[in-house]
């Protein structure tokens, strides 16, 4: 030590730096210690006006307490109790959250997940009855996850079986949630197509849907493609049920005009079926017809039977169709019926089959192409069916023609009849499939052009039942080519009661069993 002392004595200038250093040390402590005090308090005074400000505390008259403020408010009373001047402890005025707001966010996320990977609608109907009992939050997640999950397993419940029965604490969430305005198009389509799907399964929902209406009306113009598809189809769906929904109509026609050259195949064949089922004012739908028309010509190689049904129905419906669809249709129909299942046949090829004759375009390639594939599902087929077909084959192949329509043949050795061409309209088709267009001259005369630029002309003997061509051939009458087939679905009709019902087919299978069951 006294070495120490004597060596600053011999250096003073050393003993006054460490004097410096020592009181520098001691000030930036102290300006540490202050500027942590200082920065402290601003941020409790911030939470405080911003929880006081938004309104989020937890005070007496419920409001809830942001999480800033509930950490203050926690501390403040744990140190300070307010004391009254006879010496009690007063009530908090301040009740801290038990749980943050982060926490909230994971429980509402939890429960998200919880909901979309249910195995069974049971356990996800209890699960969020167990949540909805413990305070989580119930947001537009959760209920478009409880409501698509109803509708995508809609077909595991009975018939007539009522899906939120003894579930309502969870059906009056969903209710009471659609009562906010400020929800947004994906959440109001989603619930409006889903409780479409469920209707007679989910009464306690059928309060949503004028929500969804009055919060749709004005939106209209902001919905995409798949929202449009989706309202149309629920509208269509609930046509006899709910018919104040048509209110949405007229602009959801107009918003299909623009957005349906963005839609893919299957917003397109649920939207031509909506249109076809809808009892639509022509002048009103017209442009909207005509729009899904041009969208799907340029889809038509990606699409199944369901989709070329839609557009053939579509085409039929409003009597305006796209001249390169009604060509092309024929040629996929008869590539795709190879692979096409019994439901499609039932379903799809008869529809094809019937508006080609409402149009009165006659294809024998695919009208032969759909017989051999119906006569391998037997009586497998729909009442609506069976009468679809009838008037179909009818059409195109009367049992008693007159003029020049029929099936032709030429009578060889042994007296046999030989098929030789089929002539409906002002079209011929010969056995070779090659075809020709007539040019009738007066009722009994017609001719035909043939290759080279030659032509020869035929002549229909007076009791219609021969063609004397001017090259030398005759052609006789004969049976409808698909006599056979016809005579099946005569009997069909005759057993199953349908023949006088055979007129209302054109109405489309939803308008005619409508019909039949009003």
């Amino acid at each position: 030590v006294d070495q120490d002392i004597v060596f600053c004595e011999d250096y003073p200038w050393l003993s006054a730096m460490k004097e410096i250093t020592l009181s520098s040390i001691k000030f930036f402590t102290l300006v540490v210690s202050l500027v942590h005090f200082f920065v402290t308090r601003v941020a409790d005074l911030r939470a405080i006006i911003v929880t006081w400000l938004s309104g989020q505390h937890s005070c007496q008259d419920g409001k809830k307490l942001s999480t800033a403020g509930n950490k203050l408010m926690a501390r403040t009373l744990s140190k300070t109790p307010e004391v009254s001047s006879e010496g009690q402890v007063r009530p908090a005025i301040f009740k801290p959250h038990a749980a943050t707001t982060q926490n909230e966010e994971t429980s509402a996320r939890v429960l998200t997940q919880r909901l979309t990977s249910a195995k069974s609608l049971e356990s996800a109907l209890m699960e969020l009855e167990r949540a909805l009992a413990s305070g989580t939050t119930f947001n537009h997640f959760h209920a478009t996850a409880m409501l698509c999950l109803l509708a995508h397993r809609s077909h595991e419940m009975p018939m007539r079986a009522n899906a939120l029965c003894g579930y309502d604490v969870a059906a009056n969430a969903i209710c009471k949630l659609y009562e906010k305005e400020d929800l947004n198009e994906g959440t109001l389509c989603c619930a409006f197509w889903a409780i479409s799907t469920l209707y007679h399964k989910v009464p306690e929902l059928h309060g949503v849907l004028p929500l969804i209406n009055r919060s749709l009306a004005p939106r209209v113009d902001d919905l995409n493609s798949r929202h449009v598809q989706s309202c149309m189809w629920a509208i269509a769906t609930l046509r006899k049920e709910q018919p104040t929904l048509r209110q949405l109509l007229p602009s959801l026609l107009r918003r299909l005009e623009i957005v349906a050259s963005s839609m893919d195949s299957r917003d397109l064949s649920y939207c031509m079926w909506s249109m076809g089922v809808l009892k639509l004012d022509e002048m009103q739908s017209r442009g909207a017809a005509e729009a899904l028309q041009d969208a799907s010509c340029r889809m038509l190689s990606v699409f199944g039977t369901r989709e070329l049904a839609q557009l053939s129905w579509l085409m039929a419906s409003f009597g305006t169709p796209h001249t390169m669809a009604l060509l092309r249709i024929p040629t996929l129909v008869c590539q795709k019926i190879a692979k096409a299942t019994d439901r499609m046949a039932t379903l799809d090829l008869t529809q094809i089959a019937l508006a080609y004759a409402v149009l009165e375009f006659w294809n024998h390639a695919m009208m032969q192409a759909i017989a051999e594939r119906i006569k391998k599902i037997n009586n497998n087929l729909t009442d609506w069916g069976v009468c679809a077909l009838a008037d179909a084959f009818g059409t195109f192949y009367p049992s008693t023609s007159s003029g020049f329509t029929g099936t032709w043949g030429v009578t060889g050795g042994e007296n046999e009849t030989s098929t030789r061409g089929i002539i409906y309209g002002n079209l011929l088709e010969l056995n070779t499939r090659d075809q020709a267009e007539l040019v009738f001259i007066g009722d009994r005369c017609c001719e035909v052009s043939k290759r080279k630029g030659k032509s020869i002309t035929g002549t229909l003997n007076e009791m219609a039942l021969s063609i004397t061509w001017s090259n030398g051939e005759v052609w006789t009458r004969s049976r409808p080519a698909f006599a056979n087939f016809q005579n099946f679905l005569s009997w069909e009709l005759r057993r199953r009661g349908l023949t006088s019902k055979v007129k209302w087919a054109r109405r489309g299978p939803e308008r005619y069993l409508d019909d039949v069951n009003a």
